[in-house]
């Protein structure tokens, strides 16, 4: 796969998906708070149809990083990522069927959009046979050159670069939407709220900038730009927390970009995005430093 079409795709993934994962995110934490009122199993499989298709995002966002950087093994990543896209599609599948007829009572019925059922079941289908027709190909690729033997830390690093892109795509998201619920006569009080939604994304370019090997020419930019973004997630951090404490108006203006800071009533998620930049932004910071050590040799 060539860079240029390697970045083209995660760049559409990222733009496509991060709306789709804040959607779902917002779906599933409003489904959570209604668990009370309604049955647990009902909620949750109703959430199912739309949350997979983010999971889908996901996937294949990791599956271009590692088709790009880890040559070597583009036999085997193709075929584990098609059987996980096989199996996201049939619970994707089932859980839409068993949505409309059982829970809504009908596929046509309008929630949480007109025709979302059917389009949620559809695009499970097409995916089951994309995994299936990719399935296909990966077996049919060349033999792997050198056989890596998966390890439980190469299974937690997955799942911890799963959760990293996840919730990036989910801040992402929010703020790509947010023309759709700012409330403009607050909005000079929100804007770093919004300008926070864009940190943990930085931090996942910064990373890509590495996957893709593009700060190997100037290899200080790595360190500069993860820099910026501590040294803004600090100023941001602080400007957002004096301003929901002196204005109350404020915790109701970001309201719709915090769906788990609605339901635990406290400012969780905004306090974990600069939690995770900090944590995150350290440990690229170090990863920047060192790649430019051994760059240099």
């Amino acid at each position: 796969m060539k860079k240029s079409t390697a970045i083209k795709l995660l760049i559409a993934l990222a733009a496509i998906g991060s709306v789709v994962s804040f959607y779902a995110t917002n779906m599933l934490l409003s489904d959570v708070s209604n668990m009370f009122y309604m049955s647990i199993t009902r909620d949750l499989i109703s959430t199912l149809p739309c949350f997979t298709i983010a999971l889908d995002f996901i996937l294949a966002s990791i599956y271009v990083i590692r088709f790009f950087s880890k040559t070597t093994y583009c036999k085997s990543q193709t075929i584990v990522h098609s059987w996980i896209l096989f199996a996201f599609s049939i619970v994707g599948i089932f859980t839409s069927i068993y949505t409309g007829i059982v829970i809504y009572g009908s596929m046509l019925a309008p929630y949480p959009f007109k025709f979302a059922t059917i389009i949620f079941l559809i695009f499970h289908i097409l995916m089951l046979a994309h995994s299936l027709h990719t399935l296909k190909i990966g077996k049919n690729m060349p033999g792997e050159a050198v056989y890596r033997k998966l390890k439980f830390s190469y299974i937690l690093y997955t799942i911890m670069l799963s959760a990293i892109l996840f919730f990036a795509y989910n801040c992402f998201g929010a703020l790509l939407i947010s023309p759709l619920y700012i409330q403009w006569s607050t909005f000079y009080l929100t804007i770093p709220f919004y300008l926070s939604l864009l940190l943990p994304m930085a931090l996942v370019v910064q990373m890509m900038f590495y996957t893709f090997k593009t700060v190997d020419e100037h290899p200080n930019s790595g360190i500069a730009l993860t820099a910026i973004v501590l040294i803004a997630n600090l100023i941001i951090g602080v400007a957002v927390f004096y301003i929901g404490y002196h204005y109350p108006q404020f915790i109701a203006a970001i309201s719709p970009a915090v769906a788990i800071e609605r339901l635990l009533t406290k400012p969780i998620n905004t306090i974990f995005i600069h939690f995770f930049v900090a944590v995150f932004g350290i440990y690229e910071l170090i990863h920047a430093i060192t790649y430019k050590k051994n760059h240099s040799k």
